[in-house]
């Protein structure tokens, strides 16, 4: 057999594969399809009275029937529309879903509708739907209402706010005011006129002073004051329309404005030496901090630095601690001179890291710290053996920095900050 032959051979297989794939691909499709005259599995809704007329009674059930068809079997949900304007129109309930199957007797469910008080006269449509997967039915009950509803037309007051707090200004005038919203009820229309009374003291002012209301609206107007002393007042506001009188009243609480209240923190920081030290002996540093502000005070740590090898030094004994108004503590602090330090002026400083209590918020605040500096003297001589003993036992138990204690002194002049 040629080349030729053999391609044809296989092509024409090729071909017969692919026919008889698509013959038994829509015989299985046929065999899904209901036999010639049948029709699909389906439901059928109905309701005992598509048009119901209420005169007298305030409710009504409609029997809701469900038919299954070719052998339907499943649950079918049920929603119900019955728009109104204004929400007093026909309330209609049922059952959110049903399961329908064959069966020789077919229940019954109900369509509840219900009237309220302000339900006009005239003719409401309820259209039920009921959906299975993709089968979807619908119908309509009309509704027809020939009772007066029991609530007449009329219309309501209500302020936003009712009680208005507002301060007051010796410089300027600060107009309070409060939202007054007119509402119809019943789909009452027409015109509301609006009025206030008030005891003499503020400008009160009320605008528009005429409102127009439609079928289940709303309108507004804006109820002004402005007083000139601290006080409570009382706005009487009162809508017409007729016969039909409505009033309210609106409360305005206008109180003097207060100033901000401010926190004032004061701390002083001194540091002294009480004797010049020598060379290989001990110097000690007075640290004393005086509370001359108005709320407490807290000193959280001390920082020295010198060319006596001391720099970034810190003392971390008695620290942190408080001060309340007016007191005054001392915290004493000993270092080393080193044996090889050079006879003369040697100078200190310090940065006292500290917080006050805010009285308003009620919590530690960090102030800005305090920097200071000192000279200290070395002078010539040796350490006494009392000096090197002191050195000895400080160094043993604290290291460089000794703390010795906490004593009272004066009340010299610091650094001072306020906040508000």
């Amino acid at each position: 057999m040629s080349s030729t032959s053999r391609v044809f051979a296989l092509f024409r297989k090729k071909i017969l594969t692919a026919s008889l794939v698509i013959a038994l691909a829509f015989l299985a499709f046929a065999q899904t399809l209901p036999a010639s005259g049948q029709s699909a599995p389906d439901f059928n809704m109905s309701v005992s009275n598509q048009n119901v007329t209420l005169s007298g009674q305030f409710e009504h059930d409609d029997d809701l029937f469900f038919t299954s068809l070719n052998g339907f079997a499943g649950v079918v949900n049920i929603t119900l529309s019955s728009p109104y304007p204004c929400g007093d129109g026909v309330i209609a309930t049922a059952p959110r879903a049903v399961y329908v199957e064959p069966s020789p007797g077919i229940p019954a469910y109900f369509v509840s509708l219900q009237l309220l008080d302000t339900t006009p006269i005239g003719t409401y449509t309820v259209t039920v739907t009921a959906t299975s997967g993709h089968l979807f039915h619908s119908l309509a009950i009309y509704v027809t209402v020939t009772r007066p509803p029991t609530q007449m037309p009329d219309f309501d007051i209500s302020p936003n706010p009712t009680l208005v707090s507002s301060p007051i200004s010796s410089v300027i005038v600060i107009p309070a005011s409060s939202l007054i919203q007119v509402f119809s009820l019943g789909r009452f229309s027409g015109e509301v006129s609006l009025a206030f009374s008030a005891n003499p003291g503020p400008i009160v002012a009320l605008n528009p002073r005429v409102v127009s209301l439609v079928p289940c609206g709303i309108a507004t107007s804006l109820l002004t004051v402005e007083a000139f002393s601290p006080g409570r007042f009382n706005i009487t506001v009162t809508g017409r329309a007729g016969d039909l009188v409505h009033s309210v009243d609106v409360y305005f609480d206008i109180s003097g404005l207060q100033p901000p209240q401010t926190t004032t923190a004061s701390l002083s920081y001194l540091m002294t030496y009480p004797s010049a030290p020598r060379p290989g002996g001990l110097a000690l540093l007075e640290n004393d901090f005086t509370n001359l502000g108005q709320t407490p005070v807290r000193v959280i740590s001390i920082y020295y630095s010198s060319d006596l090898r001391l720099n970034n030094a810190s003392v971390g004994v008695g620290l942190p601690f408080s001060l309340d108004v007016g007191y005054t503590r001392t915290l004493e602090a000993a270092f080393p001179i080193p044996s090889t330090a050079v006879i003369g002026n040697h100078t200190i400083f310090a940065e006292a890291r500290w917080q006050y209590y805010d009285t308003s918020s009620r919590i530690w605040m960090d102030a800005p710290s305090i920097f200071i500096r000192i000279t200290l003297p070395v002078v010539s001589g040796r350490a006494g053996a009392g000096s090197l003993q002191r050195l000895a036992d400080f160094t043993g138990q604290l290291g460089v920095w000794i703390f010795l204690g906490l004593r009272s002194l004066g009340h010299p002049s610091g650094f001072t900050c306020t906040t508000s």
